[in-house]
């Protein structure tokens, strides 16, 4: 997991979420992962005030293949 953490966005990611929010659409993280491991990876990439918010499965206790998330 340390490793993933360490991957890089790609580098389209920060304008785009620019270009969302230029055009007023609100942009979400949603992941199938920890919502603290997650954002300290948006964090290091610079992008988490580019998002309105974030979920993930640790809001609903359930991962993918389930309908809750």
């Amino acid at each position: 997991m340390g490793a993933l953490a360490r991957v890089p966005l790609h580098r389209d990611v920060r304008p785009a979420l620019e270009r969302l929010r230029a055009a007023g659409l609100p942009a979400f993280a949603l992941t199938n992962g920890s919502a603290a491991f997650v954002r300290g990876i948006l964090d290091s990439a610079g992008v988490t005030d580019a998002l309105v918010d974030m979920a993930s499965v640790d809001a609903v206790g359930h991962g993918k293949l389930r309908p809750e998330p």
